[in-house]
C-alpha cells in the first residue's frame, strides 16, 4: 500500500485545473454522488478506470487499502463538511486549488451541455 498523500494529485478531478470531463470513465452524476457521500473514495491514480467504488467500501480489498482521494477530502473541507466516519481522510480547506461546491464541480465536468450546444451549432454533426 502506498502512503496517504496530503495534497490533491496533479490530475485530480477536484482541482480547478482538472481536464474538463475527465472522471476516470465514470459519468458525472455517479462520480458526484460518490463524492458527496460519506463513502471511502480511493485516489483515481492508483487504479485502472473505472474504479470499483463498491469494493472500496469492503475492508481487505485493494481499493479499500489504497490511499484516499485528497481532492475529495479538501472538497469536503471547502464545503465546511466533516464526515462522521473517522476513518475517512480529513484535510484543510483550499478554495484556490479545489472546487468549493458540488455545482462548481458539475459545471466544470458535465460535458453533455457543451456537446449539445456543439450539435446545435453544427446542425447535429458532432462526433
Amino acid at each position: 500500500m502506498r502512503r496517504q498523500h496530503r495534497l490533491p494529485c496533479r490530475t485530480c478531478p477536484f482541482r480547478r485545473a482538472a481536464l474538463r470531463g475527465f472522471l476516470g470513465g465514470t459519468h458525472v452524476d455517479e462520480f458526484q454522488d460518490m463524492a458527496q457521500s460519506e463513502a471511502r473514495m480511493p485516489c483515481h491514480e492508483r487504479f485502472q478506470d473505472p474504479i470499483d467504488y463498491a469494493a472500496a467500501q469492503q475492508p481487505g480489498t485493494l481499493e479499500y487499502q489504497s490511499p484516499q482521494c485528497a481532492g475529495r477530502a479538501v472538497h469536503f473541507a471547502n464545503q465546511q463538511r466533516k464526515a462522521r466516519d473517522p476513518r475517512l481522510l480529513v484535510l484543510p480547506a483550499d478554495h484556490a486549488t479545489v472546487f468549493i461546491s458540488a455545482q462548481e464541480f458539475r459545471n466544470h465536468h458535465d460535458i453533455a451541455p457543451r456537446l449539445e450546444a456543439a450539435r446545435r451549432e453544427t446542425g447535429g454533426e458532432c462526433d
